[in-house]
């Protein structure tokens, strides 16, 4: 299940383990980290950048909301309607939109 797969590399991305490019998986962490408390932290170049990559991707963020919805709500995956409604009508997609790109702009305060 691809989910299952998502959820993997998720994991491997948190595990403060030597495998798996500890190194570099930390210095990500800590320029999203640097990225979201922009106004309450130092901002580098590559916050700036990893910003923007945010920003580019803000529409695919917002999108994967209503499949992950899906995914969740529906445990048997059968279509039932009230379900798919109430996924296409949350306010996961917008608020992430506003969010990310919000990110963005606080990197300039």
């Amino acid at each position: 299940m691809p989910i299952m797969l998502f959820g993997l590399f998720f994991l491997l991305l948190l595990i403060p383990s030597d495998k798996f490019f500890s190194d570099l998986r930390m210095v990500l962490l800590k320029a999203t980290l640097r990225t979201v408390t922009a106004p309450l932290s130092f901002v580098y170049f590559a916050d700036i950048i990893l910003a923007d990559v945010f920003t580019s991707f803000a529409r695919v963020f917002a999108d994967l909301a209503n499949p992950l919805c899906l995914i969740f709500m529906q445990p048997d995956f059968e279509f039932h309607p009230v379900i798919q409604r109430q996924c296409s009508m949350s306010l996961i997609g917008p608020i992430m939109l506003w969010f990310v790109t919000a990110l963005l702009i606080l990197q300039f305060l």
